[in-house]
């Protein structure tokens, strides 16, 4: 489908990201084909619609992601902002931006962590923007409920200034009951 103002158009800031996230891997693509939703194993739906349904907002779903650290595999929230095939070799991607997994959780944030929810600070890099990466689809282990702290107009945080003005910007992450 052509994008229009039902579905929305992808932000030009998320397929830069895609784009030079694919040149930094030394892998340059002509095109990329982009998904607003896909299904995971467990048959849960990840969803990254500009345009959810037409007529009901933007919509980016928060995932836990299965990432590779010095104490083995450690799961850690991410907003999903696009999904997308690699066209040079196939691979289903995801392009997140994730928390900041180094500081484990955001104690110095203005709510506490609790039994039912978790609240972790968005990763920025040197400049002041967010920190953007492509994962695989696959290591995507799950659907969690997330809540910005801030929220914009675009998916994207814009360039935050600072490390007091990034400490803004936190989400907190319902726990899973089971």
């Amino acid at each position: 489908n052509t994008p229009d103002q039902g579905t929305g158009s992808i932000h030009h800031r998320i397929l830069k990201a895609i784009d030079q996230i694919e040149r930094d891997q030394g892998n340059p693509q002509e095109f990329f084909e982009i998904w607003c939703e896909a299904r995971l194993m467990s048959g849960q739906f990840v969803r990254c619609w500009p345009q959810y349904r037409g007529r009901e907002g933007s919509r980016y779903d928060w995932v836990m992601v299965a990432f590779d650290t010095n104490e083995g595999t450690k799961g850690y929230p991410a907003k999903v902002l696009a999904l997308y095939e690699d066209s040079t070799d196939g691979t289903f991607k995801a392009l997140i931006h994730s928390v900041d997994w180094k500081l484990d959780t955001n104690p110095e944030g203005p709510y506490a962590d609790s039994r039912l929810v978790t609240h972790y600070r968005l990763q920025f890099d040197n400049r002041g923007d967010p920190n953007l990466m492509s994962v695989p689809f696959k290591s995507i282990v799950r659907c969690v409920v997330g809540y910005e702290a801030c929220l914009y107009s675009e998916p994207l945080v814009p360039r935050v200034r600072g490390g007091e003005m990034q400490k803004r910007h936190t989400v907190m992450i319902i726990r899973p009951r089971i």
